[in-house]
């Protein structure tokens, strides 16, 4: 025998400033909080019952706070409202219910104002409103270096269902546009053909520089509290920094007489675990960044006429530490990358995938000679 559940206290459900459950309150899960009570059992289990649906029990001893969340489609399943919903909650031991004294009120409100929007979901958008689209210089939906110092117009036509006093927001990357370009207030009274006057300004895009951005717009009205309808999302492409990748370029080369550059057996380094190689030093800086993966492309070919092509020589670099920064060396291996040339010519280059882009550095083309004239390698083996 034990004593039953004691103290308990009504259940608290987090509201906005007003009073209101919204949107943003009750999506994906409404949070209620069972408080603390006395002789609590490991094994009890707080039940909460929303507007009359029981949720599954969360184990509790009744020494600290329990939150017990509630799916938005259960919060949802009396209507938008406004409306009033009853959450109460017991205590469960062993078959036997322990109900909290009172429960509370909420008042829910989820109407929005323009369309109906069968998709919970905000990040994912409403599929009744339009897409808006971002009027780059070179193409739609697309920021290239042209348009910095620009405000970028958006071609968005009215969406149909709204009345007066809607507000249309432009939203840039999560974040609302400021009025006046970010913002347009419904009269009532526009033209089939309107075009809600909205526009991206400069130092909006610029803040958040390169990369695969989102644009979209929500529709707000005071009489909907903070219930937002928001538009699908459109993707738009920025690129309006430069890349910048520091080049590769090959150490140790020889020059003869006539000007003409080699990398030939002085070359060559006894690299520790590599062995011979040749050293090729990148500096750090410019628009890479730590941890970045470079991909290498060593491309050769033979001088010899009617010579077979020879396949290019590949390999990864993950940078580490400060290398970015301070710069790094990748070696091109004596056997694997340099033998099969002999005589001839090679050219080495590394690409990376900076905001969803592939970029590549500069290319260093040398000629390569690696035998002499009696086909002695520089390794001292002879033959193909």
């Amino acid at each position: 025998l034990t004593p039953r559940p004691s103290g308990l206290q009504p259940p608290e459900v987090p509201v906005n400033d007003d009073g209101v459950t919204d949107l943003k309150d009750a999506y994906p899960v409404l949070d209620v909080v069972i408080p603390t009570f006395d002789n609590g059992l490991p094994t009890d289990k707080a039940v909460v019952t929303f507007d009359g649906k029981p949720q599954t029990g969360i184990p509790t001893d009744g020494t600290s706070e329990v939150i017990v969340s509630v799916p938005f489609a259960d919060v949802a399943l009396g209507g938008d409202g406004p409306r009033e919903a009853t959450v109460t909650y017991a205590i469960v031991r062993n078959g036997k219910e322990f109900p909290g004294p009172t429960g509370v009120t909420v008042d829910i409100d989820f109407t929005i104002p323009g369309p109906s929007n069968p998709q919970p979901d905000p990040d994912l958008g409403n599929p009744n409103l339009g897409e808006l689209v971002v009027k780059g210089s070179s193409k739609d939906d697309e920021l290239v270096e042209d348009d910095i110092g620009t405000d970028v117009d958006i071609d968005l036509d009215l969406p149909t269902g709204l009345k007066a006093t809607d507000v249309i927001t432009l939203v840039w990357e999560g974040q609302k546009v400021a009025a006046p370009e970010g913002v347009y207030t419904v009269t009532g009274l526009e033209d089939p053909d309107f075009k809600v006057p909205l526009t991206l300004k400069s130092e909006v895009f610029e803040t958040t520089k390169n990369g695969r951005k989102t644009a979209r717009y929500v529709i707000t009205n005071p009489a909907n509290g903070e219930n937002e309808n928001p538009s699908l999302p459109t993707p738009v492409k920025v690129a309006i920094y430069p890349v910048s990748l520091p080049a590769p370029v090959i150490q140790h080369l020889y020059t003869n007489p006539g000007g003409i550059v080699y990398l030939n057996c002085n070359s060559l380094r006894d690299i520790p675990v590599i062995g011979s190689a040749a050293v090729v030093r990148v500096a750090g800086g410019g628009s890479l960044v730590a941890d970045m993966k470079l991909d290498f492309v060593w491309s050769r070919s033979k001088l010899e006429p009617g010579a077979p092509d020879i396949e290019d020589y590949t390999f990864e670099k993950q940078l580490q530490g400060s290398e970015h920064l301070n710069g790094f060396e990748v070696y091109l291996p004596f056997a694997d990358a340099l033998r099969p040339i002999k005589d001839g010519n090679g050219k080495i280059v590394y690409s990376t995938v900076i905001d969803g882009d592939t970029h590549s550095s500069a290319e260093q083309a040398v000629r390569v000679v690696v035998a002499d004239f009696d086909g002695k390698y520089c390794d001292g083996s002879t033959g193909a």
